[in-house]
């Protein structure tokens, strides 16, 4: 989505996705509500993937991708019909693609990016990020039980605090940058889940509102984080790996994923007060780490998305170039944005 359209809505385009899966957390809990019985549960959500199969006739290739494979025909009638939608016009200028056929497609693998060694650093701390967001996510969700009061509801809040918090990252997401706005969100979950157990273990059950209310903001927190993250990612990849990237990224996070329950479960298998600390202290001290890491990473905030593994190497260094080493993306990027208001 985020490859039909240029960086003024990139936001629009990547990061308003993430609020559907927050409803999706919302539509859960009613489901389980009304379907107790698990397996049932989980055959009716599935059952719901199956209409994204229409996905296959129903959505265009992705124009940015077409061109770096020199398939420059099926490019323009793409190009041509989001004009057409959005009532633009394109010259001629910005369909010229004989430039382009003098350098020819670039193709590389996602093998390559250890040619680079910067690029192989920021990709690593991508990973890093990506999994302990997932493994957060996950671990506070699962730790629903363990707090006080009804778990549908609790389970609930979770997921109208997500909604909540990823429309207000929104606002400030081109405003403080990329790199700012996730830093700031892992913090947050970070310092939220270390906190979290210590109120109704030292100041008593008057304060088991305390334990929610830093649960749930913890959840806050890396719920916008997780969105952040989603939306940084695919810009900071170039067009020749973006998909491999991203799928990578997300590989990545379901290793978090599959660690999460394991650590949540120390609070039963260690028992007594280092059972109660013990999971939402790896998830905070975690969540820490991964923010402090992605300082290594530039901002992308309303800069052109990178094409080649080379461009996405020295993007946010300041470098001298030659004028034929200069990224050439910037001609696309016009047309993109040329052709699409969103």
């Amino acid at each position: 989505g985020m490859e039909f359209v240029g960086p003024k809505k990139r936001v629009w385009a990547g990061y308003i996705i993430t609020v559907f899966f927050a409803v999706g957390v919302i539509l859960l809990v009613v489901g389980a509500y009304f379907i107790r019985n698990w397996q049932h549960l989980q055959l009716a959500m599935v059952a719901l993937s199956a209409g994204f199969v229409a996905f296959y006739w129903l959505v265009p290739e992705s124009p940015r991708w077409l061109i770096n494979k020199g398939r420059y025909s099926e490019a323009e009638v793409i190009l041509r019909k989001a004009a057409s939608v959005n009532k633009r016009e394109l010259s001629a200028k910005m369909l010229c693609w004989d430039d382009l056929e003098a350098d020819g497609p670039v193709q590389e693998p996602m093998w390559h990016i250890l040619k680079y060694p910067r690029l192989l650093l920021r990709t690593l701390v991508i990973y890093f990020n990506w999994m302990v967001c997932s493994m957060a996510y996950y671990g506070i969700s699962l730790n629903v039980a363990d707090l006080a009061g009804n778990i549908y509801f609790n389970m609930a809040l979770y997921g109208v605090v997500e909604v909540a918090a990823v429309l207000l990252c929104l606002v400030f997401l081109d405003r403080l940058g990329r790199r700012r706005l996730h830093l700031l969100c892992m913090f947050v979950a970070g310092v939220s889940c270390t906190l979290s157990p210590f109120p109704s273990l030292y100041l008593g059950s008057d304060f088991q509102w305390l334990d929610i209310g830093l649960a749930v903001l913890g959840k806050a927190g890396v719920s916008a984080a997780f969105a952040t993250i989603w939306l940084y990612s695919a810009e900071l990849f170039p067009t020749v790996v973006r998909n491999a990237g991203v799928s990578s990224s997300s590989l990545s996070a379901k290793l978090g994923g599959v660690m999460a329950p394991y650590i949540a479960n120390l609070s039963s298998t260690k028992g007594g007060d280092l059972g109660a600390v013990l999971p939402l202290l790896i998830f905070g001290l975690a969540s820490l780490a991964a923010g402090t890491l992605s300082l290594l990473l530039p901002e992308t905030s309303h800069a052109s998305l990178p094409d080649s593994l080379r461009d996405a190497n020295r993007f946010g260094v300041t470098v001298n170039t030659k004028p034929e080493e200069q990224p050439h993306d910037e001609g696309e990027t016009d047309t993109l944005q040329t052709v699409t208001k969103v």
